[in-house]
């Protein structure tokens, strides 16, 4: 699987990414959970990794701060 490291390989889920971005920051303020599922092999771990933690260590949520959130995997 992609990790952040990995980022400069990972393409093509531009979109799959900012779709993640928007539920975890609309989930920021009203709480609750988001699953990812997909067969196996079709890449959630990277987009996690790749995708989505990036995302969120670039500062892309609109939180103040998010970008110096914990992330654990």
């Amino acid at each position: 699987a992609f990790g952040p490291g990995d980022a400069p390989f990972f393409f093509g889920r531009g979109r799959a990414t900012q779709r993640l971005v928007e539920r975890v920051d609309a989930l920021v303020d009203t709480g609750g959970l988001l699953v990812l599922v997909a067969p196996s092999g079709a890449g959630k771990s990277s987009l996690l990794g790749a995708g989505l933690v990036l995302a969120i260590r670039d500062g892309r949520l609109t939180h103040p701060g998010s970008g110096t959130w914990p992330v654990v995997q």
